[in-house]
Order: C-alpha cells, then structure tokens, then sequence
C-alpha cells in the first residue's frame, strides 16, 4: 500500500469496518484524513467516530460540515452519513433527500453495504426509487 495515498486508506477504513474491526477503520480513516481534508473524507471519519461511539467529536464534524456548506458545496451523503451514525434517521434522511435534489453522485452508492441498515425504512425505499437504481 502506498502510505502517500488518501484514497488506500478510505477503502481499507471500509473494509476494516465491514470486518468489525471498529478502531482498525478508525485510524485508518484518520490517516486518509491526515493526507485529503475533502469533505467525502472528513463525512467519513465523522460517520466512524459516530459509529464508534465517539459523539462529540463526531458532533463536531458534523458542526464543521454544515458550517462550510454555508460557505461552498458540500456533498450531502457524509453529512447523512454522520446523521446515521448518531442515530438520527431523520436528520440523516432530509441529507439524503438534499443529496437527491443536488444530483449528488453520491446518491449512485446506495447499494453499498452501509446502507443494509436502513434499507427497510419506507424513507429509503421511496429514495432507492427516485434514484432509479435497479433492483
């Protein structure tokens, strides 16, 4: 693995987190964050911090995100993402939502894994449609 690569480290912080190895996927997302402060990179440490039970500093990304949004474009799916993580379907879901009506690519990774949680919730199968991804 090249230790110079932001994008080595978010796909194997998905990995590590798809395997159960919470703390693994922790730093190595702190890492891919260390090397690309994006806004997909810094949603995705503020979803594992989430994930992993650390809501403050999750709350903080959070905080952070929707303070640049203010500012420029910021992808609405980390920012859902992090909602998820918290627990807040609600909040996570109006992102989502936000993240449609950008026309965020974003919104083409619905059929990954970390979606499996939510997949039941009549929010997400109205969503799925309107994305118009196949079954």
């Amino acid at each position: 693995m090249d230790s110079g690569v932001w994008l080595e480290y978010w796909w194997r912080g998905w990995a590590l987190k798809a395997k159960g190895d919470i703390s693994g996927a922790v730093t190595a997302f702190e890492k891919a964050r260390a090397l690309e402060s994006n806004p997909m990179v810094t949603g995705g440490v503020g979803w594992i911090y989430a994930v992993a039970g650390r809501r403050t500093e999750a709350e903080k990304i959070l905080g952070q995100l929707e303070e640049t949004s203010r500012q420029r474009y910021v992808p609405a799916v980390p920012v859902a993402g992090i909602y998820f993580g918290l627990g807040d379907r609600d909040r996570g879901f109006q992102w989502m939502e936000k993240g449609y009506r950008d026309r965020s690519f974003f919104m083409t990774g619905l059929k990954w894994q970390v979606w499996d949680p939510y997949r039941s919730d009549p929010r997400f199968i109205a969503l799925y449609k309107k994305v118009g991804l196949p079954e």
